[in-house]
């Protein structure tokens, strides 16, 4: 059996390997149902039938879908016959969808339930549909999922053999990137883009037959490829919820969790928030031992070098003794907090993850550090639509913090001069460009932002700022479209001050503006139960939750933990980004809205969003 060239024969050659592994799992009325990968191949091979039944082949077809067993299985039938999907999320507004089913030119189309029925044009209503889950329509041309797999007969050999002519070269989908800036354009990713993914991750990663348990929207390119390359060895897949999640783990016991630094962020929350319902000394000494417990990993990696590289920070003999001192006084309390806190942590993650994987958006310092110090080490990746999305990746071998680990095999990047474009040295910032086999096609009918980004020695200009550091590791310092300019001239990097702002007690979200204008201000959407305590111990009344927010005493804790955090953190906030004004927010920022499907900001929404009251909010004098 040769190695697999496209994605369709990654899976086929996966059943052939483990028929009878459980490969689909999800819960049906509470309960979870197992669908082995010989079973998987079944239904696939029906889909596929019915596809070419319906004349899907080389035609765009738009799937409109959240993350359910279905999906890959739809996914994997629209590349067998040599369509191209084209992929979108419940949440997409349906003036977006138009505009995607225009540009794109669909010719059929696949959605989850009658929600994706509603986004759908008129006009492409017509075409032939196919529904993940049953409802009432008035389509002729409606077909059901499960119709379909009850289905006694296929041609299993003219299947094959359009799996068998599929180039690597062939489109295998377009994906229309909403982002955190502007309009989306369609990114065009072929069999090899994600080939490579598959061939070089599954080596990096050490993977074998895991236990995956899915979290984020499936349509995204990180999702998507995560599950391709952990099906090339035979991974049993569990599809559960951002809300049942915390829940499910305990019964899934994952050994891989891919995921993002919100999903992570709101772990720790739930672990601080237990933390602080405890008794007093209880809470102080939870605390303070999780305290000691990072300090002793952050001196452990500086001892053994496992740190960012640079000519200006290499090893000092002070520091080294120092950390010295600081590695042994700790260590008692880091193995005292095993013990006493983060044993349930374990526990609570079903005691096996070992492949904690975090991506599509900068994970904050503190987060790194407190899963480190539970012994639960995140491993850090990045990547874009365009780049089929790995990069780089930290891994169980080489997991620096501060970085986001080595470039991938095959890959190259180089550090370019933002305005010359002269690459750079070592150590030196720029823009961060990339070339390999995982570097996009181009965007769908748009030659000129094709053109802008991708030139013609290959290089794909990700427009991300960072640096590699004296060991190869590479290291993000902040998006070039997100850099907020201050009207004196200074660039603040966002993301930088908002982590920082993230670790302070009662913050759920927040968002950085101020561009033009002379300090930075912070949107912050607060925790609700803690502004209520808050209320409580100091017998406030109010008529509203808003009416609580603008409180003299709610808005002056605020201040100073605003004031704790960030604007007297001399180590890593300069004095230009001390943040200047605040305001909080009654409503927490949502996904389709405020965030992309990757619950990252989206920041040109926030800033339009929120215009009056960022332009009341800069009025004040003061925070």
């Amino acid at each position: 059996m040769g190695a697999p060239d496209n994605v369709v024969s990654v899976f086929l050659q996966a059943v052939e390997k483990w028929p009878m592994r459980t490969m689909l799992s999800h819960k049906s009325n509470d309960q979870w149902k197992q669908i082995n990968y010989l079973e998987a191949r079944e239904m696939f091979y029906k889909l596929a039938q019915v596809l070419l039944n319906l004349k899907f082949s080389g035609k765009r077809v738009m799937v409109i879908s959240d993350t359910v067993w279905q999906w890959l299985l739809c996914d994997l039938a629209c590349l067998a016959v040599k369509a191209v999907d084209v992929p979108r999320g419940l949440s997409t507004s349906a003036l977006e969808m138009q505009t995607i089913m225009n540009h794109a030119g669909i010719g059929a189309v696949i959605i989850q339930n009658e929600t994706a029925y509603e986004k759908i044009p008129a006009k492409f209503r017509k075409l032939p549909i196919i529904s993940i889950q049953r409802f009432r329509s008035s389509s002729r041309r409606m077909i059901f999922f499960d119709d379909i797999i009850k289905i006694k007969k296929y041609d299993k050999n003219r299947i094959n053999a359009s799996v068998e002519s599929i180039k690597t070269s062939d489109l295998a989908t377009i994906i229309y990137t909403s982002g955190t800036t502007g309009n989306p354009k369609g990114v065009m990713l072929t069999h090899a883009n994600f080939m490579h993914n598959i061939r070089t991750l599954v080596e990096v990663l050490e993977l074998s037959q895991e236990t995956y348990l899915s979290l984020l929207p499936i349509w995204h390119v990180y999702e998507r490829t995560c599950e391709y390359l952990c099906m090339s060895v035979g991974t049993s897949f569990f599809y559960s919820h951002k809300r049942t999640f915390k829940d499910d783990l305990s019964y899934i016991k994952p050994t891989i969790m891919p995921s993002a630094p919100a999903v992570w962020i709101s772990v720790y929350n739930a672990v601080m928030g237990k933390i602080s319902k405890n008794p007093f000394p209880r809470k102080k000494l939870a605390l303070f031992l999780i305290n000691q417990a990072v300090r002793h990993v952050k001196a452990r990696r500086i001892l053994c070098g496992a740190v960012v590289r640079n000519p200006d920070n290499d090893k000092n003999p002070k520091n080294i003794f120092i950390h010295r001192i600081i590695y042994l006084f700790t260590w008692a309390f880091f193995h005292l907090a095993h013990i006493l806190v983060f044993k349930s942590i374990i526990k609570f993650s079903g005691g096996k993850l070992e492949k904690a994987v975090s991506g599509g958006g900068a994970l904050p310092d503190f987060i790194d550090d407190f899963y480190e110090a539970c012994g639960l080490p995140l491993l850090n990746g990045y990547g874009l639509t365009e780049t089929a999305p790995v990069i780089s990746v930290r891994t169980t071998a080489c997991n620096i913090r501060g970085t986001i680990g080595p470039v991938l095999p095959e890959c190259s990047v180089q550090i370019r001069h933002v305005e010359s474009g002269k690459c750079l040295q070592p150590g030196q910032k720029g823009y961060i460009c990339v070339k390999g086999p995982n570097v996009m096609k181009g965007y769908y009918k748009n030659p000129q932002a094709t053109k802008k980004v991708l030139g013609r020695d290959g290089y794909f200009n990700t427009e991300d700022l960072g640096f590699i550091d004296q060991n190869g590791m590479l290291v993000i310092t902040g998006r070039a479209k997100e850099t907020i300019v201050l009207s004196s001239g200074e660039n603040i990097e966002p993301s930088i001050i908002e982590n920082e702002l993230l670790r302070a007690p009662g913050i759920l979200q927040c968002a950085l503006v101020g561009n033009d204008q002379k300090v930075p201000a912070a949107l912050i959407v607060p925790d609700p139960d803690y502004v209520s305590d808050l209320a409580k111990k100091n017998n406030l009344s109010f008529l509203s939750y808003g009416e609580l927010l603008s409180h003299a005493l709610i808005r002056s804790h605020y201040r100073g933990n605003i004031k704790k955090f960030v604007n007297a953190n001399e180590r890593k906030i300069q004095y230009y980004e001390h943040i200047g004004h605040f305001i909080l927010l009654e409503n927490p920022f949502t996904e389709g809205d405020e965030l992309t499907n990757k619950l990252s900001l989206r920041r040109h929404v926030i800033e339009e969003k929120y215009k009056k009251i960022i332009t009341e909010m800069y009025k004040v004098k003061t925070a």
